[in-house]
């Protein structure tokens, strides 16, 4: 990423618990913005401008 730019990275997973055998599933969303700018709502007030999915069917 160029300077000033946000981005997002989203990816999804199903997995198995090793103590009981259940399944479970988990989303994780990454959001990254290249600045030093030091905005507590830096994320709030903008969209990204490039994101990257990978998100499975999960069922």
């Amino acid at each position: 990423m160029s300077p000033g730019e946000y981005g997002r990275i989203l990816y999804n997973g199903r997995h198995i618990a090793t103590d009981t055998g259940e399944w479970y599933y988990e989303l994780h969303i990454l959001n990254a913005f290249h600045t030093k700018e030091r905005n507590p709502k830096l994320f709030v007030n903008r969209s990204p401008l490039k994101e990257y999915k990978q998100l499975e069917v999960l069922f």
